[in-house]
């Protein structure tokens, strides 16, 4: 068998061992936060880490604004799992700030991320609607669509004159 037959066949075999593990880790995700939302209120901060671990932390807010759990997950790889985050119990998620000791223990990227999750629970608290950011190629996607309708309907509206 060739070479390039092998190498193939491992490509795709460590294509779907990722997609598999990968799969578990968002129902990991989704077995954590649905715990966290039963308890109250979630608070979610993010920060990706393109050539680095991305973070992701969870804080569940009671009716007062305290929290009453906090879960990060950090990682570069479809292994990581939440770990409890230790330190914030019992605090008003609003006064949680970049000066806070219990943020400052934490390493760069984490703290990034926890103030991330704060500034998101105020604006969502404002009423403001927090607004996700496309993949790159989704709003490429997005253009091109919406360029294709335009071209449609000017060539319906050249027709019908």
């Amino acid at each position: 068998m060739p070479i390039v037959y092998l190498l193939g066949i491992l490509a795709v075999v460590a294509y779907l061992i990722q997609g598999l593990l990968g799969f578990r880790q968002i129902k990991h995700f989704t077995a954590i936060y649905g715990e966290m939302k039963a308890k109250g209120r979630v608070a979610i901060g993010r920060k990706s880490g393109k050539f680095r671990a991305g973070t992701i932390v969870m804080f569940t807010i009671d009716e007062g604004g305290v929290i009453i759990d906090s879960r990060k997950i950090q990682g570069t790889t479809v292994l990581a799992k939440f770990k409890e985050l230790a330190g914030f119990t019992g605090i008003r998620i609003t006064d949680v700030s970049d000066r806070s000791h219990c943020v400052l223990k934490e390493n760069r990227l984490t703290q990034q991320t926890i103030l991330d999750a704060v500034s998101v629970y105020q604006r969502v608290a404002n009423g403001e609607e927090i607004k996700v950011n496309q993949p790159p190629f989704q709003s490429f996607y997005e253009q091109v669509k919406l360029g294709s309708s335009i071209i449609q309907a000017k060539m319906k509206r050249s027709v019908n004159k």
